[in-house]
């Protein structure tokens, strides 16, 4: 004879809501392991079938050049430095950034670069001849952006210093190419981590680390490699030690000086002021191709969108 008492109303409710609960919980747990633990196993196995029409590649390049376009921010135009007139087409470009801008930021804001529009290539397609002395320099002195992830920032700002300029005749040259200077000014920065308020150096440095997913990453904090450039007293987003002496020697030596603000952050630009610098325009992060709309706002092409 069963002697069980049946369950009541109540009682049914609340065990099928327990087991309910159970069950989800352990769906949440499953789908947390897969798609996180084992995220770069799926991707590796699907990736191969999907591919990117040039329909659409074209597409979104045109609307992110649009993006840019309407995104860019006049700072400064002494004396209707922009837009450049048409003899004035040959410029030297300044700031090691200009080989090695910031498309983007990092996490979720990060682009991929490597078929990106660079600076150089925009100023070629609008028509803008640059002083490729400059570029090689740079290019000589450095080929790879300080990381700054998630993970992992090194607060490294590069740029040679004015010794440097000067043993590879760097402005001697660019006298006689054009009385026209572009300096690029770049900053990293996004998810993931605080920018840097102090220059100072920092201790560790920067890491290869393996991830569950079979990921390796960057892993880490790294202050300036540079002696000269570790100041307690400067943080990330006003210029380096390097940059100021290369600034103040481009606006005694040129007659147009235009600055572009590569980042998507707001830095200290009183020095814009304090060295008379003609010309300056917020560009944030271009994206893949709106470095094309970047040099198209040098030669007019783009509207000019003054900062109110």
């Amino acid at each position: 004879m069963n002697s069980r008492k049946p369950l009541s109303r109540k009682g049914f409710i609340t065990r099928w809501a327990v087991i309910t609960g159970l069950i989800a919980a352990l769906v949440i747990s499953l789908n947390a392991v897969i798609f996180t633990q084992f995220r770069t196993v799926f991707n590796n196995f699907f990736q191969p079938s999907l591919q990117r029409s040039e329909a659409l590649t074209t597409a979104t390049g045109e609307i992110t050049e649009r993006i840019e376009a309407e995104g860019i921010v006049l700072l400064r135009n002494q004396g209707h430095a922009l837009p450049l007139a048409q003899d004035e087409r040959k410029v030297n470009v300044f700031g090691w950034s200009s080989t090695m801008p910031v498309y983007g930021g990092t996490g979720s804001g990060a682009v991929d670069a490597s078929s990106a529009v660079t600076f150089l290539n925009g100023l070629e397609n609008a028509g803008i001849e640059y002083n490729t002395e400059i570029t090689d320099f740079y290019s000589a002195f450095r080929t790879n952006r300080p990381v700054i992830a998630i993970r992992a920032q090194d607060w490294t700002v590069p740029e040679p210093t004015m010794e440097e300029y000067d043993a590879a005749g760097i402005f001697d040259s660019a006298k006689n190419f054009s009385d026209v200077a572009v300096v690029m000014v770049s900053r990293s920065g996004g998810e993931g981590a605080d920018l840097a308020r102090s220059l100072e150096g920092m201790p560790g440095d920067i890491k290869k680390v393996d991830l569950p997913d079979g990921r390796t990453v960057d892993y880490g904090v790294a202050g300036s490699e540079y002696a000269d450039d570790v100041d307690a007293g400067k943080h990330y987003l006003e210029l380096s030690n390097r940059e100021r002496a290369m600034m103040e020697r481009v606006t005694a030596e040129f007659d147009k000086v235009i600055v572009l603000i590569n980042t998507g952050n707001v830095l200290e630009l009183g020095w814009l002021e304090d060295m008379d610098v003609d010309a300056a325009a917020w560009i944030g992060g271009p994206g893949e191709s709106g470095f094309n709309s970047v040099a198209r706002m040098l030669t007019g092409e783009v509207n000019l969108r003054p900062h109110r």
